[in-house]
């Protein structure tokens, strides 16, 4: 399987589990409902405000690696590798259970850190090619 393909289907994931979990935030808020996997209930209102910002912003940076992954933008993977950097030392608090987090993690840092998925990411998105750039054999 092409390495563009892999990459763009890992910015389909990311894109889907950012929407997926703003979804249910935005449920959760419109409806009062508690929001599965929020570690604080309502009646600690700075707590859970601190939660909701720390939620909308990692699911909107997941949105934004997503798109910055299927474009090829540079930001996208930086984003993306930032994210699993995160998600990966999160998961080390939940160890055993997290042990396959933290592979599925490293694994997308390896295949987001090699030479040839960087020499994939332009400041426009695309191939080297498409912009003029001549690249060196």
């Amino acid at each position: 399987m092409a390495l563009k393909t892999v990459i763009q289907g890992l910015g389909v994931v990311y894109l889907v589990w950012g929407a997926a979990n703003l979804g249910v935030l935005a449920y959760s808020l419109i409806t009062g409902s508690r929001m599965p996997g929020l570690p604080v209930e309502r009646d600690q209102p700075l707590l859970y405000l601190l939660d909701i910002i720390i939620i909308l912003f990692i699911n909107s940076l997941s949105l934004a690696a997503g798109v910055g992954l299927i474009l090829r933008r540079w930001w996208g993977r930086y984003i993306a590798i930032a994210l699993a950097a995160t998600a990966g030392i999160v998961a080390t608090l939940f160890l055993p259970q997290g042990f396959i987090l933290i592979v599925i993690n490293l694994g997308i840092i390896y295949l987001l850190s090699t030479e040839e998925a960087k020499s994939l990411f332009t400041e426009r998105g695309g191939d080297k090619k498409e912009e003029g750039v001549v690249q060196k054999p």
